[in-house]
């Protein structure tokens, strides 16, 4: 399929645009409930990061929206015709399977670390690395960094998931 590439990212743009607004103006507050009586002194309230999140996405998304197509509508590409093929298209769905499986099920099953670590390598793979070095190290060198900084560095505690606590236990 061959279509306009000005006309795909305009697309593209508008589409996660309205997938923001729909995560910061619905999701977020039906999902995530702030303690009453949650003060600065307890620490940030637990909807703070999905709505920083949220809003640097949007913020973002309107910035390359204005810049590509408002004050410069006829940049370079506007003619250029980009394809897409049936390769592509399976690897994208490929990709979008993983992203569900680890959010929905890996995470509270294994926990937030070793669901990471597969999760991470998976995706490596389904891009295009095949190094095997870097495939079972930059996983592990990441996750290294994100306990470091959750777990010792802000004193916040990720998933630990169902399994492990449950296998921790036994031994």
């Amino acid at each position: 399929m061959i279509i306009n590439k000005n006309f795909h990212e305009k697309s593209l743009i508008l589409i996660l645009l309205s997938i923001t607004l729909s995560f910061i103006f619905w999701i977020i507050p039906e999902s995530i409930e702030d303690p009453e009586n949650f003060g600065l002194q307890d620490g940030l309230n637990p909807s703070f990061a999905p709505y920083l999140v949220g809003f640097f996405a949007f913020f973002t998304l309107v910035f390359e929206y204005v810049k590509n197509h408002i004050f410069n509508p006829k940049a370079g590409f506007a003619s250029e015709k980009i394809s897409f093929s049936k390769e592509f298209f399976y690897r994208s769905i490929k990709i979008i399977i993983v992203c569900l499986f680890y959010s929905f099920f890996l995470i509270e099953t294994i926990g937030f670390y070793l669901a990471s670590l597969i999760f991470i390598t998976l995706l490596s793979f389904f891009l295009g690395e095949k190094r095997v070095l870097i495939l079972f190290f930059f996983p592990i060198l990441l996750m290294s960094i994100v306990f470091v900084s959750f777990e010792i560095g802000f004193n916040i505690f990720l998933p630990e998931g169902i399994i492990l606590p449950q296998l921790s236990s036994i031994f």
